[in-house]
């Protein structure tokens, strides 16, 4: 996946709330992992100018939009298999 500001996303390791539980993960802009996020940023006093923006993103809404998408596509696949 690739973010508005053109870098890479990358997955890392979000929540898990308590020790038995399954650890959930998010994808995040590779310029935030590298640089901070803006609220890092304005903490620590230093520049946001060309930072990005972009919020994590759970990884079960990934799967959610991707499983719409597949649906979607099945649903037109006649359509689809027409136009080839």
């Amino acid at each position: 996946m690739e973010c508005e500001c053109g870098h890479k996303f990358c997955r890392r390791a979000w929540h898990k709330d308590h020790p038995d539980e399954m650890m959930r993960y998010a994808y995040q802009c590779n310029d935030q992992t590298r640089t901070g996020t803006v609220k890092t940023r304005l903490n620590k006093g230093l520049p946001i100018e060309n930072t990005c923006k972009t919020p994590m993103i759970p990884e079960w809404k990934l799967q959610m939009m991707a499983k719409y998408i597949f649906i979607s596509i099945c649903c037109y696949r006649k359509h689809l298999i027409l136009f080839q």
